[in-house]
């Protein structure tokens, strides 16, 4: 057996896994564990809301290879549910800057308004358009 330490590049806390293979690296190792984690998870997640009859749950693990996207309920025409980041951006001469990316639903509109105030913070004039 022998301890294999590594820092964990989501939160950067240090990660101690006991392993019995001695020929495999650390950073192996490592991927080894995070899989085995996302795979517990996932079904954690999974008995939690069958016993306790829940259709949802925080943080819901969707998809064991991208334990990072997330569902977010829009109810739209066609689609009651989007995956993937949600993105809030502003155009201004041409030139697209990204505001906000998150995995978590958020509000646009909420956005928007700050958006406006700093434009009219870096350009001393209110923009002529303003779509959301």
């Amino acid at each position: 057996m022998r301890l294999v330490r590594s820092l964990d590049p989501g939160t950067g806390e240090i990660i101690d896994v006991l392993a019995n293979n001695l020929e495999l690296g650390a950073s192996t190792i490592n991927s080894i564990y995070r899989e085995r984690w996302r795979i517990e998870e996932f079904f954690r997640q999974q008995q939690e809301m069958y016993d306790e009859r829940k259709h949802t749950i925080d943080s819901r693990i969707i998809s064991i290879s991208q334990p990072h996207v997330r569902s977010i309920k829009r109810n739209k025409a066609g689609a009651k549910w989007e995956f993937g980041a949600k993105v809030s951006v502003g155009i201004v001469n041409g030139l697209t800057a990204i505001h906000r990316i998150g995995w978590d639903n958020f509000n646009e509109s909420l956005d928007l308004q700050g958006q406006i105030r700093e434009y009219h913070c870096t350009h001393e004039s209110w923009p002529e358009n303003r779509k959301a």
